[in-house]
């Protein structure tokens, strides 16, 4: 017997004026990122537009 268990996401979505940490999970359009260098979001800083603050993860 096989028993998987879900144990969530950790990430949280992503918002303008909110100060991430490098490593931080954030949700974005359906999609999961990893943020590269800390920083606060500003709007227009979503993942396509500064792909120097995100990496995508899933």
């Amino acid at each position: 017997m096989t028993v998987t268990t879900d144990i969530g996401s950790s990430a949280a979505t992503w918002t303008a004026y909110t100060t991430y940490q490098v490593n931080d999970l954030v949700t974005y359009q359906v999609k999961t990122y990893r943020t590269l260098q800390g920083h606060m979001a500003m709007p227009g800083w979503e993942m396509a537009n500064v792909p120097a603050l995100w990496t995508f993860v899933s």
